[in-house]
């Protein structure tokens, strides 16, 4: 489902759904997984460190050149007021 998402570029359906997650704290961890598994940066765990850069400008692979969309900014911000993590 994430992925139909990504490919769409409807990216504010992402942050629409992490704001939910925050408002009624569930599924927190569920969605981090899905998001990184989307984003392919789960697994290997050394690459979980990218989510934030990828996350920024919705990019799967690995890009030398950062970019950030607003809606990536915003899902970022979201992540961060996650109760509950991966």
């Amino acid at each position: 489902m994430f992925e139909g998402i990504l490919s769409s570029r409807f990216y504010g359906i992402f942050l629409s759904i992490a704001d939910t997650c925050n408002r009624l704290k569930i599924q927190q961890a569920q969605f981090t997984k899905n998001i990184m598994l989307c984003l392919q940066c789960l697994e290997p765990e050394e690459k979980q460190i990218q989510l934030v850069p990828r996350a920024l400008g919705f990019l799967v692979n690995d890009q030398p050149k950062l970019s950030i969309c607003l809606q990536g900014s915003l899902l970022v911000q979201a992540l961060l007021k996650f109760q509950k993590t991966y």
